[in-house]
């Protein structure tokens, strides 16, 4: 993690947007807690209001989309149904 720049698992450089790279680090430094999406809007600078709600998963589809192998089943950035979103750090064993 440097700038906007982050390293993959396998040493691939991903180049993420500001608004990705804001919602990554709001996970990384709250890791294996859930946040609700209000929090989420919150940390990142948004009001509370449903366009922001929208606009946190937006930010979280496009992130998965660049940090998951299988963004439709994520295995590190996790909906939990009703609540909000968990991000889980990999181990050093790959998962």
């Amino acid at each position: 993690l440097d700038g906007r720049l982050v390293t993959g698992a396998n040493g691939t450089v991903i180049d993420m947007a500001k608004s990705e790279f804001d919602v990554l680090e709001v996970f990384l430094t709250r890791a294996n807690r859930l946040l609700t999406r209000a929090a989420i809007s919150e940390a990142i600078g948004f009001t509370e209001d449903p366009e922001s709600s929208r606009a946190v998963d937006i930010r979280i589809m496009r992130l998965r989309k660049k940090i998951e192998t299988d963004p439709a089943n994520p295995k590190f950035l996790r909906t939990v149904r009703g609540e909000g979103y968990i991000f889980s750090l990999p181990t050093g064993d790959g998962n």
